[in-house]
């Protein structure tokens, strides 16, 4: 009625990560090297959102001729607050000579016809990418981890990443030197601030605390001077994780304190006790909203490690919302008699005396991590 063209999306049946490509980046991220971004090899659907995209790569998209120092960027998976992050990049973009092509898929049917114009995507999931890149031509830059795009260093590993290969570096480096100029003064000012306080960082896996030091104590400056790790007692079962795979994390951590001057103990599952010292011996502690936190008494910081930006004066905003927030100390003590309750330490929101509901939970946890 509409005459309307028909766009197909094969199933993918269950299209989540599976447990094969799962133990493959945990493999890949222990053998990584210092400095080095991260992108597995691994290449897997999305929860029909990749499915979507290779649709469009193969059923849509038209070739074109190519634009110079043109983009398109993925509109996905960007993380909080993701429209604005993608606004500071365009407009980062334009100060460039660099044109922002599309979003991809959030355009309309020409749009999307015309992507291969682009000399160049930024994408967060690269299996439609790579499609694309096949089909038509079109190489891509993969912003896997952006934690390790973190920062002013990573703001501009990005950009000189995409001038490198748009053949435009010396007008990226021109509007990175005078954005940097413009906020200097100011985040040199707050990471002085940030300095006069001691930091507890509760993590939950060693995998990724290379990359949360690397945010906390280089990019925003905070002294970490406690690192309390509790994780799931099967982690090193259900990811597959030999003892040689886990001992490189542990090395990696390591590299990672020394290259970011950091001089924090470690503590490997600390007794409630433990971490309890641990927690006040610091002004504040950097943790999830986890119940059993409330007992530590201590003023938390919540939400920095996904609040990746793509301009160095949206970072010195973060910034500054890290100081008020120091300012005020929020603690972590609530009144609510939910919070008085003991919460199973892995499998929050389960109660550690509800003991059919959290081996429920555990077999679910076992089951979904062997899916394939």
């Amino acid at each position: 009625q509409f005459k309307a063209k028909l766009v197909t999306i094969t199933s993918q049946v269950f299209s989540h990560m599976d447990k094969s490509n799962g133990r493959k980046v945990l493999r890949e991220k222990a053998c990584q090297k210092q400095k080095q971004k991260f992108s597995s090899s691994a290449v897997y659907p999305g929860c029909g959102y990749v499915e979507v995209m290779d649709a469009l790569v193969e059923q849509v998209m038209e070739p074109q001729n190519v634009q110079p120092q043109s983009v398109n960027i993925e509109a996905f998976v960007w993380g909080y607050n993701g429209e604005d992050k993608l606004q500071g990049m365009s407009e980062m973009l334009q100060k460039m000579g660099i044109t922002v092509n599309t979003y991809l898929p959030a355009a309309d049917l020409q749009t999307i016809q015309k992507a291969p114009r682009a000399a160049l995507n930024i994408v967060r999931r690269k299996k439609w990418a790579l499609a694309m890149e096949q089909r038509f031509g079109t190489p891509f830059l993969h912003v896997a981890d952006m934690q390790e795009w973190h920062g002013i260093e990573g703001i501009s590993d990005l950009y000189r990443q995409i001038g490198k290969m748009l053949g435009c570096e010396d007008a990226v480096e021109r509007v990175l030197q005078a954005e940097y100029e413009r906020v200097a003064a100011r985040y040199y000012e707050l990471r002085a601030e940030f300095a006069k306080h001691k930091f507890c960082l509760i993590a939950h896996g060693i995998a990724y605390l290379p990359d949360a030091l690397r945010v906390y104590q280089q990019d925003y400056g905070l002294p970490i001077t406690k690192i309390c790790i509790i994780m799931n007692p099967s982690y090193q079962a259900e990811t597959g994780l030999d003892d040689a795979m886990m001992q490189r994390f542990k090395d990696r951590i390591e590299l990672a304190k020394a290259e970011y001057g950091c001089e924090a103990e470690i503590l490997l599952e600390p007794s409630a006790e433990a971490l309890r010292e641990a927690a006040q011996s610091c002004d504040f502690v950097i943790c999830n909203g986890h119940p059993r936190y409330a007992s530590l008494d201590v003023p938390v910081l919540y939400n920095l490690f996904d609040r990746s930006v793509w301009n160095y004066q949206g970072f010195v905003d973060i910034m500054e919302e890290v100081w008020q927030m120091l300012q005020r100390p929020q603690r972590t003590g609530s009144s609510l008699l939910l919070s008085k309750l003991a919460y199973d330490p892995v499998f929050y929101p389960m109660r550690e005396a509800d003991k059919d509901s959290k081996a429920s939970r555990e077999l679910y946890s076992r089951v979904w991590r062997q899916r394939k």
